[in-house]
């Protein structure tokens, strides 16, 4: 507890100066010569910035993501997500939308899906903008190849939030409780190389 409390503790040093530089937000493109297939494979999700007031209310555990390239300009994205009632599991496919530089799927609640930020071997600053019928919420996700936060990521992922317009009291940092990233994440897949594969490990 005592080291959850250090962590917290910094990473609420590292965005309070985000509540006093706020502008308009401005959503950035699409990685410039991004690479799907450096991108796919398994993600942990740390942290979410977020206008979904709901998701704010209570503590969650760390999330994950499986991304698969499909055929040209599709994106297969298994994620698990720690909701109220339990552990849900989710299946969608992304198709990309070149003239906007992103991915969507806009019947499945996903309008608009880009990585802002990555480095492909240990981060991932992801933008998602969901919702239907004319209510929509801007989200910045924080993933990692591992469950560790870094400040390095960190002060990635508060930087792309000022840019979309997320302040500090709208980031919940996910409880370090794997157990809901491990019902698409295998425990052995917790090493240097388990990313490598797309869906599993050995």
């Amino acid at each position: 507890r005592k080291g959850q409390r250090m962590r917290a503790t910094l990473m609420m040093t590292l965005l309070v100066p985000v509540l006093a530089t706020q502008t308009q937000a401005e959503i950035p493109k699409n990685l410039e010569n991004f690479s799907l297939e450096k991108f796919t494979g398994i993600w942990y999700v740390l942290a979410i910035a977020t206008e979904a007031k709901k998701y704010l209310l209570r503590e969650r555990k760390i999330g994950a993501v499986v991304v698969q390239a499909l055929k040209k300009g599709q994106l297969k994205i298994m994620y698990a997500h720690d909701r109220p009632q339990g552990c849900q599991l989710y299946n969608i496919i992304l198709k990309e939308d070149l003239k906007k530089s992103m991915f969507r799927n806009t019947v499945k609640g996903i309008r608009d899906f880009r990585v802002l930020s990555t480095d492909y071997w240990v981060y991932a600053v992801v933008y998602i903008k969901g919702g239907k019928a004319g209510y929509y919420y801007n989200n910045v996700l924080l993933c990692s190849r591992e469950k560790m936060v870094k400040i390095e990521m960190l002060q990635e992922f508060i930087k792309m939030c000022q840019t979309v317009g997320l302040i500090c009291n709208k980031t919940i940092f996910l409880k370090q409780d794997a157990t809901c990233a491990h019902t698409i994440i295998p425990v052995s897949c917790d090493s240097t190389v388990f990313w490598l594969l797309p869906i599993r490990c050995f």
